[in-house]
């Protein structure tokens, strides 16, 4: 089944990941389908006429890549697991023979196994930090720096080996870079665990001095090694955040897909165009002969109609050519993406279309959820809400794809930037009056907007729902709330 996550993303945007699990590639070919509904309130002023389909796809980033493995912190320590095991045979056939081939293979084999060691740590975060108990957290978190230290020694005796293999120095090279990104992964996953554990805690000084120790040994560690990934008090340190960034798009590059994106229903929207003109011929063509019939060649009043006609066919045409392009729009996708590996060898493509939804054509489940997702009283707010519509569809071949190693499943990723929404909001901030003791008091409250989002996610067959509500106001995204609704109320509604 899909899996999603969403999260604010740079305050401007939200970003929306989803899973598509290898799993679910059962058949032949597998569709996975995913609708967003955004509910934008009258008060923002948007509508197809101030924000189009060119506006939206700007606001849009999106791309799609195979899933990277995930493991356990117990699989990633066991030396005697299939995950190590395969690492090991793979440094061992690279030593024995020396060629491009097995080189290369271990290249992919290192990239893979710091992707999917990565993966599982920032998990193991998110378990940890969704702990309720803080006693149970704080020794979850000492667990996990333990783990965290026995990680690095195992991926160090890895480097090791290639360095010692005799490999070539790109190999060597290649183990390097993992080495430096593995460091900074995890430096990042410390920052989230200590952020996270003083949001709403006090945790002991204890596991705070722990979490604080390791990421200082591993900033000394890249210095000793003279990795460049070490900030200094006397510099901009602007470089960090670009090497970062080069370094994860290096170790992931195994699971960038190709894709080639073009404009879907080309040839039938130039049939239509034809049509549009036949039918505009036609009239042009018909008033033409029966005004000749009626007054002969050459004449004052012959002229006069066929002036008037072609005044007629212009319109005529130009009102079935929007007829018939309305009419494409609902047949087919805005664009088409052949998704294909780095091999050039397609495995699937994605569709893609937009357009503002009128409230009568929302599915039924999708308005019964929005009337439950209001948060005043008023059984109608939001009746003037403009509906934007985006929906996308994936089409794999599964034939093609179990040829892919290490293929986990795909993962799409879009963010949205909610600028074009902003720019007729209020300010963040008002000021009231509230009653403190016998006097009134001024006090400034933020002034914020719902924008309410449901998804429809299809695999197959099978149709799930998610709600959420992102709170927004002059300068982005405050925060997303989930909003849990019962399926069978909702189904029991519609019948």
């Amino acid at each position: 089944m899909i899996k999603d996550q969403i999260k604010v993303h740079a305050r401007q945007s939200f970003e929306v990941k989803l899973d598509f699990p290898a799993l679910d590639f059962t058949k032949g070919k597998t569709d996975f389908g995913m609708d967003m509904f955004l509910f934008l309130p009258p008060a923002l002023d948007v509508n197809r006429h101030n924000f189009t389909k060119h506006d939206f796809y700007k606001s849009l980033k999106s791309y799609i890549r195979l899933s990277s493995p995930c493991y356990n912190v117990d699989m990633i320590l066991d030396v005697n697991s299939s995950f190590n095991e395969e690492m090991n045979v793979a440094i061992d056939q690279a030593a024995a023979i020396k060629n491009d081939k097995t080189e290369h293979v271990l290249i992919r084999k290192v990239k893979r196994y710091v992707a999917s060691v990565n993966r599982g740590l920032g998990d193991e975060v998110k378990r940890i930090l969704v702990l309720k108990d803080l006693e149970k957290k704080q020794h979850e978190a000492r667990r996990f720096i333990h783990d965290c230290y026995q990680v690095r020694l195992v991926f160090k005796g890895i480097l090791n080996r290639i360095v010692v293999s005799g490999l070539t120095e790109n190999t060597v090279k290649a183990g390097r870079l993992a080495d430096e990104y593995q460091s900074l992964m995890l430096e990042g996953h410390f920052y989230v665990l200590i952020n996270g554990l003083s949001l709403k805690y006090e945790p002991s000084a204890t596991v705070m001095t722990e979490l604080d120790q390791f990421v200082l040994d591993e900033i000394r560690y890249r210095k000793r090694v003279n990795y460049p990934s070490v900030a200094s008090s006397k510099e901009s340190n602007e470089h960090l955040l670009h090497r970062r960034g080069r370094l994860k798009r290096y170790i992931e590059s195994n699971l960038f897909l190709n894709t080639d994106t073009r404009k879907e229903g080309v040839f039938y929207e130039q049939i239509f165009f034809s049509l549009a003109a036949g039918l505009a011929m036609v009239f042009a063509t018909a008033v033409a002969f029966a005004s000749q019939y009626a007054f002969g060649n050459l004449t004052l009043p012959f002229f006069i109609v066929l002036v008037i006609s072609y005044m007629f066919k212009d319109r005529i045409k130009e009102l079935s050519r929007m007829y018939f392009d309305k009419q494409r729009k609902k047949m087919f996708f805005d664009f088409r993406t052949a998704i294909s590996l780095q091999k050039q060898i397609q495995i699937g493509f994605m569709q893609e279309s937009f357009r503002f939804e009128k409230r009568k054509y929302l599915p039924e489940q999708v308005r019964e959820a929005r009337e439950r997702m209001r948060v005043t009283e008023i059984s109608e707010e939001w009746i003037g809400d403009k509906v934007i519509h985006y929906k996308t569809k994936i089409n794999m071949s599964t034939r093609k794809t179990r040829k892919v190693e290490d293929f986990e499943g795909l993962t799409q990723i879009f963010r949205m930037n909610i600028t074009p929404f902003t720019t007729k909001m209020d300010d963040h901030e008002k000021e009231i009056f509230i009653k403190s003791k016998s006097k009134l008091k001024r006090q400034l409250i933020n002034r914020v907007y719902h924008l309410n989002l449901i998804f429809r996610f299809t695999s197959g067959k099978d149709v799930s729902y998610k709600y959420y509500k992102l709170i927004t106001d002059k300068l982005g995204v405050k925060r997303i709330d989930r909003i849990a609704i019962d399926e069978n109320i909702l189904l029991s509604l519609k019948k």
